[in-house]
């Protein structure tokens, strides 16, 4: 029986190889939205279009968001750059 992985495995991490901490259906350089949905036919989850679509939009948001928690102005800047980047693969 398979199992969704912790949310832990779903905060910002990164490595110092220029690979992503957590690997995303065999994928660990580069994922992107087709990796997903392999992981989403894997798991039989209903409209992941919608629900990847919905993350992103969040994604989007991030500068508010890491103001409003009081992430630093560097930190918010590192870790937006990573968010643009992978939102546009």
């Amino acid at each position: 029986m398979q199992t969704l992985a912790p949310a832990y495995d779903l905060t910002f991490s990164s490595s110092g190889h220029d690979h992503h901490s957590t690997t995303i259906a065999g994928e660990s350089k580069a994922p992107n939205s087709l990796h997903l949905m392999e992981l989403a036919r894997l798991f039989n989850v209903k409209d992941a279009i919608a629900i990847i679509d919905a993350v992103k939009s969040v994604l989007c948001q991030w500068p508010a968001y890491a103001f409003r928690v009081g992430v630093s102005q560097a930190s918010t800047k590192a870790i937006g750059r990573i968010i643009d980047e992978m939102l546009k693969r």
